[in-house]
């Protein structure tokens, strides 16, 4: 079977660092990756005093066994925060957090999600259950959580517009908040910059002006897409601009981006 799971551990105490997945020699390229990051230096320090450990904990048929292995090890088993990796794995909210033994909703409890009366019609509501809509909200909360920390607004996942299930993000000063939706498909995370609040549309059109994008009527503008600046060569991106919904890897780089930009304007 060519999908597997694997560890990297330090063999003094084995100790493991770092979940995997992949095929081929997937479990052997970390040792060519030049990129910084604490699994890297980890890497290399055991290596140079011969302590690096790594192993396949188990071999499957799918990609998708795979990778569910992969994220009930992360979260459940080590622990997320126990861990070098970057991303939880794998539809991570619908698995527990390890050492907690709470009930937890989406596990012992049915989940909650909020959809207002008269906002939804039943083909809208079906669609967002069916597609899992509301839980990779909640995955791309918990991953901005993870890469921008506490001096961050992140909202939790808000369905108060039919069409736009979303999770907002701000920080103060911003003249804008960042808006990563996923439509009712459940397919795609797409991207914007959108308008604060009312009392600060001037800064919010000053924002926009800025990069010369010939939005027809700003005074009326509420959202700019990410894509827009992507392909007017105002950003340099790394990723695609509107990520599929489950590609944690990517989420994770086009936050940090739009967090950048945001930053730096």
């Amino acid at each position: 079977m060519e999908h597997y799971v694997y560890i990297l551990f330090d063999t003094r105490n084995d100790k493991v660092f770092y979940v995997g997945k992949g095929q081929g020699l997937r479990i052997d390229a970390h040792e060519n990756d030049i990129q910084e990051s604490a699994k890297v230096e980890m890497i290399k320090s055991l290596k140079q005093q011969d302590f690096y450990g790594k192993r396949v904990i188990g071999r499957f048929e799918t990609n998708n066994e795979a990778r569910s292995v992969e994220s009930v090890l992360i979260k459940w088993m080590y622990g997320f925060y126990n861990l070098t990796n970057m991303v939880h794995g794998f539809r991570s909210v619908n698995i527990r957090p390890e050492g907690d033994l709470e009930a937890l909703q989406g596990l012992d409890v049915e989940r909650k999600i909020n959809l207002r009366d008269g906002s939804y019609t039943q083909d809208h509501e079906d669609k967002i259950i069916r597609n899992s809509v509301f839980e990779k909200l909640l995955n791309v909360n918990q991953i901005a959580h993870d890469v921008l920390g506490d001096s961050y607004i992140i909202g939790e996942p808000d369905l108060r517009l039919a069409q736009d299930p979303t999770v907002f993000i701000y920080k103060e000063g911003w003249p804008a908040r960042i808006r990563l939706k996923i439509g009712t498909s459940g397919k795609k995370v797409s991207p914007a910059f959108f308008l604060v609040s009312s009392t600060q549309r001037k800064l919010f059109i000053e924002f926009i002006e800025k990069f010369d994008l010939r939005v027809s009527n700003p005074t009326a503008t509420a959202f700019i897409l990410w894509k827009k600046l992507v392909n007017a060569e105002v950003v340099t991106s790394s990723t695609a601009y509107e990520p599929e919904a489950e590609d944690n890897h990517s989420i994770r780089s086009l936050i940090t981006e739009m967090a950048d930009f945001l930053n730096n304007s």
